[in-house]
């Protein structure tokens, strides 16, 4: 419940989902966390999950501020990181997709800024 609280979790049909930011610092931002704004190293992936899901025709997505900026072929699982420059009020999530459209599981964001600040 203590994951929950902190915004930790992820609604899926069944693949396990990751997202963390690592910034220019050291320090790590998880699901539903506040990264600092400047360069960060997003780290995302998928897997089968307990259940092993087929995720063949699934397609990860890492979205920024609501728009796709990455895809990748969910194949047998993966994980891949981005670089990039993040600036307050931005914030990112990842979203598992078929072919159709239909989605497969979605992340809380990982904010960018500080506590009390608008993201969009």
């Amino acid at each position: 419940m203590t994951a929950l609280r902190r915004g930790h979790s992820y609604v899926t049909s069944g693949p396990d989902l990751t997202l963390r930011a690592t910034t220019a610092d050291g320090s790590t931002a998880e699901m539903g966390d506040i990264a600092a704004r400047g360069p960060v190293r997003l780290t995302c992936g998928c897997q089968g999950g307990k259940t092993g899901v087929d995720l063949t025709d699934l397609n990860l997505r890492l979205i920024r501020r609501g728009k796709e900026v990455q895809r990748w072929h969910a194949g047998n699982g993966l994980q891949a990181t981005v670089e990039t420059e993040a600036e307050p009020g931005c914030w990112f999530a990842l979203e598992l997709r078929d072919q159709a459209e239909g989605l497969h599981g979605v992340t809380n964001p990982v904010y960018v800024g500080e506590e009390g600040e608008p993201w969009h």
